[in-house]
């Protein structure tokens, strides 16, 4: 049993296929959970009170603090010594990671499913400079790159869809101005597209520190050192802004167990993407893991949160445009 397990753990596709479970299921449900703000109407993103914004802050940090225990606790199993220059660079990269997050989150709270089908972006940047950089183009070819065409039109085309159906909710609620209704709406595409650069940019990193056989033990606390540091400071700047803020909304019991869980689920999802890469090419990992996201955590967000009750026809269209694309990527990969 022992060699069977020991066996199956060592093939390079089984860290991605244990990834679907944390990242896909498990992360994707306890990201909306955590991420929604029920005291706004979900379109309007940008209307958050600072106590509200300083919740999400809060909560990030805790999730990071228990991020960077386990990371530490693995260090210390694995017997590393973290007091070494190359942890600066995780550590710099962990910094920009939490922009990353903050934007994720907010993208989520407004629509997972939507944020899960327009993750590709991400994935070519990886794509991209993995052929530009590591020499790894032999695995894609013209189904790779008509699929991204497909799947940047249907971009378009629901950032379109988004700027009308603002200027819509503009007219139906008469004490909003076309500017913020229609602000709402494509902010949602400005955090998309911040998480998308950073972790195009990151995972791309991810993979030449694989490739030069960093320890995942320097890593780990690397990253989460420069996540948590970056958190700690935007709640020290949100406490400075509004002393009163640190007493608002206190986190429940329930909420703390929900981030503690959430940061098991992200610490295991990001070691078992490193083992990957330092496996497999990331041209061939990177297609893979986006049509899970594009397939799973887009279903959770439909039907597990019931998002698919505030599509309307076009929308479905543009969503079967971008999975079209988005399989296109995914399946003709020349692996």
């Amino acid at each position: 049993m022992i060699a069977t397990l020991s066996w199956l753990f060592g093939q390079w596709w089984s860290p991605i296929v244990m990834r679907f479970f944390t990242a896909n299921i498990a992360t994707s449900i306890l990201l909306k959970l955590l991420a929604s703000s029920p005291k706004e109407p979900k379109w309007i993103i940008e209307r958050l009170s600072l106590p509200e914004k300083f919740s999400v802050v809060k909560r990030q940090t805790l999730m990071f603090c228990f991020c960077m225990l386990w990371a530490c606790i693995f260090a210390q199993y694995n017997d590393v010594t973290l007091l070494t220059p190359v942890i600066l660079l995780p550590f710099l990269i962990g910094g920009a990671n939490a922009f990353a997050v903050y934007a994720q989150w907010r993208a989520a709270d407004f629509n997972l499913s939507k944020t899960s089908l327009l993750s590709i972006w991400d994935d070519i940047i990886i794509m991209t400079l993995s052929y530009y950089y590591l020499g790894e183009g032999r695995f894609l070819n013209a189904g790779v790159w008509t699929g991204i065409k497909i799947s940047s039109i249907a971009f378009l085309l629901l950032v379109l869809h988004d700027y009308k159906k603002g200027l819509k909710e503009k007219e139906a609620h008469k004490n909003l101005s076309s500017s913020v209704a229609t602000a709402t709406h494509l902010k949602f595409y400005g955090y998309v597209l911040t998480y998308s650069v950073v972790w195009g940019v990151a995972i791309f990193l991810m993979r030449c520190f694989a490739i030069d056989k960093m320890p995942m033990g320097i890593f780990l606390p690397g990253w989460y050192g420069g996540t948590l540091t970056m958190f700690v400071f935007f709640f020290i700047k949100n406490v400075k802004k509004e002393p009163d803020v640190l007493r608002s909304q206190p986190l429940m019991k329930h909420e703390k167990w929900l981030l503690f869980l959430a940061s098991a689920s992200i610490i295991l999802s990001l070691a078992l993407n490193y083992i990957a890469l330092e496996r497999t090419p990331a041209t061939i990992v990177t297609p893979i893991y986006f049509v899970a996201e594009m397939i799973i955590s887009t279903f959770v967000g439909l039907f597990v949160f019931k998002e698919h009750k505030r599509l309307d026809w076009q929308e479905w269209i543009y969503f079967g445009i971008a999975i079209v694309g988005g399989l296109m990527v995914g399946l003709n990969y020349a692996g």
